[in-house]
């Protein structure tokens, strides 16, 4: 299934992604790089990186990252983040998935926060396959529904009405309609050549004003803040409004859950190479 949906997808919101979006739990940084023993050696490929929020964490785990992203205005922030963080070891690379089969480093691990649901998922777990080196891994983390409180809950059910309300029924994904990958990850993950499936799951509790919540928004790729036109303030002013109704001293709070999976490409180690070799030599003696 081709899943093409233009490289406007995030234009404009930048800005917005990387002031706004929630980070990850330190937790999740600190178990991928004991899960796979990183220790300052080899590269690491942040592949749909948007601003640098696995990049960057991750990047005094290697000698060299890459950060590749279709987004130029990600792509910049990102840069300014690691100046400003001192972070000299990553490559900021306009590029997408779909040249995956251009790149020609080997990497020690793969990494995609929020970005694999824009791929054509079956066709990178193929292509990433030669990239990994041999004992490496992939890592991918995505944003997972949890349970609500009644606050939070009727959040949600706000702004779906509001962005539906000015934006009509569709989810939007830049010039598109967005059109929701058919698999879930661990059963592309456990299907693909990669082995050693894992899952981990993270939570975190937000506590946010309503410019924070609106902040946010506009960093989805459904409600950029070029989709409203000349409508814009209209729907920033109602939703604002409908949010602090129900907000309490201002602030909202909600529960946020990341889940982590990671598989690895094994080495062959002693005994798979032993079957091999036995192999090989029942088939000449069979020849």
């Amino acid at each position: 299934m081709t899943r093409d949906f233009g490289e406007d997808v995030f234009a404009g919101a930048a800005f917005y992604y990387a002031k706004y979006r929630p980070r990850y739990p330190q937790k999740l940084y600190d178990d991928i790089a004991a899960n796979f023993k990183l220790d300052g050696r080899g590269q690491l490929l942040d592949l749909g990186c948007g601003t640098g929020e696995l990049a960057l964490p991750l990047a005094k785990y290697f000698k060299k990252v890459l950060a590749l992203d279709p987004d130029i205005g990600m792509l910049a922030a990102g840069r300014d983040k690691a100046k400003k963080q001192g972070i000299a070891n990553v490559t900021w690379q306009k590029g997408s998935s779909k040249e995956l089969i251009s790149l020609e480093d080997s990497f020690r691990l793969v990494t995609m926060g929020q970005s694999f649901h824009w791929m054509d998922q079956e066709t990178v777990l193929e292509e990433l396959y030669p990239l990994v080196e041999e004992g490496g891994a992939l890592a991918i983390i995505g944003a997972e529904p949890v349970d609500q409180g009644l606050q939070a809950l009727e959040e949600d059910k706000i702004i779906k009405r509001c962005v539906s309300k000015y934006l009509g029924p569709d989810r939007r994904a830049g010039s598109e309609i967005y059109i929701p990958p058919p698999h879930k990850y661990e059963e592309l993950l456990a299907e693909s050549r990669f082995k050693n499936l894992q899952q981990q799951h993270y939570d975190l509790v937000l506590t946010r004003g309503v410019d924070k919540i609106i902040g946010h928004l506009f960093s989805m790729s459904w409600a950029l803040k070029s989709h409203f036109g000349d409508q814009l303030q209209d729907f920033e002013n109602e939703l604002r409004q409908e949010l602090r109704a129900i907000s309490t001293n201002g602030k909202i709070t909600e529960k946020v859950r990341f889940g982590l999976y990671t598989v690895t490409k094994r080495c062959a180690g002693p005994v798979s190479l032993a079957l091999t070799f036995v192999t090989y030599i029942f088939a000449l003696s069979t020849t």
